[in-house]
C-alpha cells in the first residue's frame, strides 16, 4: 500500500497506469509508459528483454489467463524509482483454475518520467502453475 502522500507520486501513477494497461490488454497505453531504450529483465526468462518483447508477453497472457487483477500491490518510492510487491490473480482459461503470481517489480524512471529499466522477480513454482495446461491435457 502506498501512503496518501505517495499515491499521488509520478512513479504510482505511472505504476497504476501500467496495473490497468496490464489488466486490459491495452498495448498503446502499456507502451506509452516506456522510453525507447528500456530494459525488462524477468527471473524466469534470464536475460534481457525490449518493450515489445513484453507486450508479447502480455499478449501471451491475454490467450491464458483471463480476469487478470493486481491485488495487494504495495509500492514504496525511491529516488529514482520504485519498488512494487504485488499478486496477480486470474483465471486460467484451459481450465477455469483460479491462479496466482506473487511479484516484485524494481523500476527505475528516467527525467521524463518514463520507465527505463524494469526488474520482474517472479516466484518460480507460481509461475509453472500459472498458464500450465490442465494435468488431463499434457501429453
Amino acid at each position: 500500500m502506498t501512503t496518501l502522500r505517495e499515491a499521488s507520486h509520478p512513479f504510482v501513477v505511472a505504476l497504476d497506469a501500467l496495473a490497468t494497461a496490464a489488466e486490459t490488454g491495452d498495448e498503446a497505453a502499456f507502451t506509452r509508459l516506456f522510453s525507447t531504450d528500456a530494459t525488462i529483465w524477468q527471473s524466469t526468462v534470464g536475460h534481457g528483454m525490449r518493450v515489445p518483447d513484453l507486450v508479447r508477453v502480455l499478449r501471451a497472457l491475454d490467450r491464458t489467463v483471463g480476469g487478470r487483477r493486481y491485488l495487494d500491490r504495495r509500492v514504496d518510492v525511491l529516488e529514482r524509482g520504485a519498488v512494487e510487491q504485488h499478486v496477480l490473480e486470474g483465471t486460467r482459461l484451459s481450465d477455469g483454475a483460479r491462479v496466482r503470481l506473487t511479484a516484485c517489480v524494481v523500476v527505475r524512471f528516467d527525467e521524463d518520467g518514463l520507465i527505463c529499466d524494469l526488474r520482474e522477480y517472479l516466484d518460480s513454482a507460481e509461475t509453472a502453475a500459472f498458464t500450465a495446461p490442465p494435468t488431463s491435457l499434457r501429453s
